[in-house]
């Protein structure tokens, strides 16, 4: 028996909590006692018939690698506290085959900090074997689905988005490419496409190291990078093996980094991370382009 199902009849007679509703997408981090390392973390809650229900994300980058999970989860609300449980592991590409029948209980609580819902609160996995428990603590903050985050990415190209109640219509629909579909008239050139800033930041050391990985699924997606117009990288694939290049700043007070995207893979668009350090200092950026679009991230010299 699921420990969630024997929580939720421990809990029955307490009821479910009041009117707040807790469906959206989340994103914050998970911190693990045991290795003492903080993880990249998304859940996404679904109401289904009166349940609620969704789907988990934790990604991490490990020797420069990308690695990630999407688990199926089991949500129960109640006056207490907010309780999710795995519920299977749906895709990953971890480096090594994860355990069967581990399972992670998180048992956390919702607030709202001047107009920002937040879930907070400990989580743990149960003992498999010569598995012992992990325990830890989750922070999360609900976003816009359109905001940026990795797991709506991923449960597109998984075909599950169409699962989330609270997901527009036109964000469900994933048209797939393939060997008869139709390519444009004419390929824009990257002077041609319309550029659409998603990224403004700032810089302070006089050199910048990028490395870009795919956002979802491997899918195929390539891109070529220019930097103030002048071609870095071209013709890159994209996947969970880095892609890597720095760029003097010298004494420039804006830098202009546009992704041009040569293929949209199996599964438009394209979708990338692009991980920037500079100095001390590491962001983390997600992009998207189209055939029509070019994808800019613009950095200012912090005088």
């Amino acid at each position: 028996m699921k420990l969630l199902y024997i929580v939720y009849i421990l809990c029955f007679s307490i009821g479910t909590t009041s009117a707040q509703d807790i469906t959206g997408l989340w994103k914050g981090t998970l911190y693990n006692d045991s290795n003492r390392l903080v993880y990249n973390y998304e859940i996404a809650i679904s109401r289904y018939k009166g349940k609620l229900e969704g789907y988990s994300h934790t990604w991490f980058i490990l020797d420069q690698n990308q690695y990630y999970g999407v688990k199926k989860v089991r949500v129960l609300q109640t006056d207490e506290m907010i309780l999710i449980e795995d519920d299977g592991l749906i895709a990953n590409n971890y480096p090594v085959k994860p355990a069967k029948n581990v399972r992670q209980l998180n048992k956390l609580q919702f607030k709202d900090s001047a107009g920002i819902a937040i879930l907070y609160g400990p989580y743990s996995t149960n003992r498999v074997g010569r598995y012992s428990p992990l325990t830890g603590y989750i922070r999360l903050t609900r976003i816009p689905s359109d905001r940026e985050n990795s797991l709506i990415p991923h449960l597109q190209e998984l075909s599950l988005v169409k699962n989330l109640s609270f997901i527009p219509d036109s964000l469900k629909t994933v048209v797939t490419t393939g060997k008869n579909t139709p390519q444009p008239a004419k390929v824009l050139s990257v002077k041609e496409r319309e550029n659409v800033v998603q990224h403004q930041t700032v810089y302070t050391t006089d050199s910048l190291h990028f490395t870009l990985y795919d956002n979802g699924e491997v899918d195929g997606d390539s891109v070529s990078v220019y930097i103030n117009d002048v071609p870095v990288i071209t013709k890159a694939r994209l996947s969970t093996v880095p892609v890597k290049f720095s760029i003097p700043t010298n004494t420039q007070k804006e830098i202009k980094v546009v992704m041009y995207a040569e293929s949209l893979g199996s599964i438009p668009p394209n979708t990338g991370l692009m991980v920037v350090q500079d100095g001390k200092h590491k962001y983390e950026l997600r992009f998207s382009g189209n055939l029509s679009q070019n994808a800019v991230v613009i950095f200012e010299k912090n005088e």
